[in-house]
């Protein structure tokens, strides 16, 4: 905070992207029919799998309210949580910055997929993923140094990545590819905005309501 009581700005607009999104496996229901069918786990991390424990305090899933703890709190890296379920839902994931005090949290909503929806294979394991740019224009220059200090380390002692390893061996072994497994890297989604717009969404992070009202204060 500068003397004279405004915030101490920086010129520039940072932006970050993400990925999030749920993998999802299918249960065998041979044996009990009236089970759950699938289970998903629902993930929060920087391309080419970047630890964004630098930038995120904790990470708030919000599940459909028939599922177990439908209200979750991720505190630490791999953000990520399990569930099984019989159908597809919306999720809600809140992104709370380490510095709450700077910037507000930033709420994202998608839908659960089970499946490809292009596509009338059903396959064992399915990666429903998506991408968003979070903007920071002119952040507080404390904040700043945050941006600009990660990410510094990659995701590590992940059960999803773990699991997705476990399906690519047996899927080679079986020789069949799977098309719908696998994360995006930088290149990939460049690739795609090129091809569509739309392919990543833009979020706008907000400064914290009470800096707002300093600024217009001062």
């Amino acid at each position: 905070m500068a003397e004279n009581g405004k915030i101490e700005r920086s010129t520039r607009v940072y932006s970050k992207s993400i990925l999030f999104g749920n993998v999802t496996r299918r249960l065998d229901t041979s044996v009990e029919p009236e089970a759950f069918t699938h289970e998903f786990t629902v993930f929060v991390r920087g391309f080419d799998n970047q630890d964004l424990s630098y930038l995120l305090k904790s990470v708030e899933v919000l599940l459909h309210d028939s599922m177990d703890r439908p209200h979750r709190v991720l505190r630490k890296p791999p953000f990520e949580t399990s569930c099984m379920c019989f159908a597809e839902s919306e999720i809600a994931v809140t992104l709370n910055f380490v510095d709450e005090a700077m910037c507000a949290p930033v709420t994202i909503r998608f839908v659960c997929f089970l499946h490809p929806q292009v596509s009338t294979i059903r396959p064992d394991f399915f990666v429903n993923q998506l991408a968003d740019t979070l903007i920071f224009p002119f952040p507080p220059v404390q904040f700043e140094r945050i941006l600009l200090g990660g990410p510094t380390s990659k995701v590590t002692n992940s059960e999803l990545d773990k699991r997705m390893r476990e399906h690519s061996k047996r899927a080679n072994r079986s020789g069949h590819e799977d098309p719908s497994l696998g994360f995006c890297s930088m290149a990939d989604l460049i690739a795609m905005e090129k091809a569509d717009g739309a392919a990543m969404g833009k979020t706008i992070v907000r400064l914290t309501k009470e800096l707002e009202t300093k600024k217009t204060k001062g």
